[in-house]
């Protein structure tokens, strides 16, 4: 997925906190859209930057993250975006990587990242947008709504299933293969306790980026469904959502719904009203042009970006008041 337009009106127009206009040429002529309007910031949850962590990650187009357990270990699994064929890192969580360490240099036992690849279904393409976690079974999903499903066996993580369709358009593309196609699917969250058998439970949800919005899924052993209920219509500039994100089931945020924007947005992140959809800002600066989001078991945020490079750029925040 090329962002490079996002990164230059990035560097054209900073990525303020405020409510300034974004600039927009159509033809010859200049157009403003109207300010948005700023959502509070959240009261009682504060965050400050884990200088401890490394800025740039050894992953290319970081694309997703979710919080993993591998062997009882906790570990950070963050995966590539489109033309990367599954291409993916391992972080353990217990002990970070040292700040300003190149990637190619060995840290103690314990610390060094490790590379994955991700056994892709092919039919359905490597655009991966997305992640989450229930339980053994790690989810992810594609741009066009292509969902599979990955567990660990012993240290390998293995592909559990064929990619599968979110449902028949326009819940999914008609070719599972297309890019950014229909909804154009940026994120996926799903929340561990509320895992049920009954039809209609809303086990989390896929972020639509045409629409700004959130789709409630039900999780069906290895597949995702959509539950026949409206989805969450978010107040954000079109095409600015990115990510969604549950805390970690064993953290302090485990109900806590968070999503973050790209730079239409100025990078912004918020935790979001399940019921009424609105917005409260978090307090953390964006990596230029946010593209994935997560919170671990401690509470603590991450932001990475998609700098369609080698590396990703990545922000940790110590968080405290979930």
């Amino acid at each position: 997925m090329h962002r490079a337009c996002l990164l230059v009106s990035a560097l054209l127009f900073g990525c303020s906190h405020g409510a300034t206009p974004v600039p927009k040429k159509s033809g010859d002529a200049l157009k403003v859209d109207p300010p948005q309007e700023v959502p509070p910031r959240a009261i009682g949850v504060h965050c400050s930057p884990d200088e401890t962590f490394p800025k740039i990650l050894p992953v290319p187009e970081a694309s997703g993250a979710v919080e993993v357990e591998r062997d009882g270990r906790p570990f950070l699994l963050v995966h590539s975006d489109s033309g990367q064929k599954g291409r993916a890192l391992l972080l353990p969580l217990d002990a970070t990587p040292q700040e300003g360490a190149p990637p190619e240099t060995r840290t103690p036992e314990g610390r060094t990242p490790e590379a994955l690849t991700l056994s892709l279904d092919l039919r359905a393409g490597d655009d991966l947008e997305g992640i989450a976690a229930v339980g053994e079974r790690i989810f992810t999903i594609t741009s066009s709504g292509a969902i599979t499903t990955f567990a660990f066996k012993g240290h390998a993580l293995v592909r559990s299933s064929e990619a599968t369709r979110l449902g028949p358009p326009p819940a999914a593309c008609a070719t599972l293969a297309d890019v950014n196609c229909g909804r154009d699917y940026e994120g996926l969250c799903l929340h561990e306790a509320r895992h049920s058998s009954e039809d209609r439970a809303c086990d989390g949800y896929v972020a639509s980026r045409a629409e700004g919005a959130l789709y409630c899924v039900h999780v069906e052993g290895d597949r995702l469904a959509l539950v026949d209920r409206p989805p969450i219509k978010l107040a954000l500039p079109k095409g600015s959502l990115s990510d969604c994100a549950f805390g970690d089931r064993k953290g302090p945020a485990k109900n806590t719904l968070v999503i973050t924007t790209n730079v239409r947005n100025f990078s912004r992140s918020y935790v979001v009203d399940e019921k009424s959809a609105s917005l409260t800002e978090l307090d953390v600066p964006g990596v230029l042009n946010n593209e994935a989001i997560a919170i671990d078991h401690e509470g603590r945020l991450y932001l990475f970006m998609d700098s369609n490079g080698e590396t990703s750029g990545a922000a940790r925040f110590n968080c405290r008041g979930w």
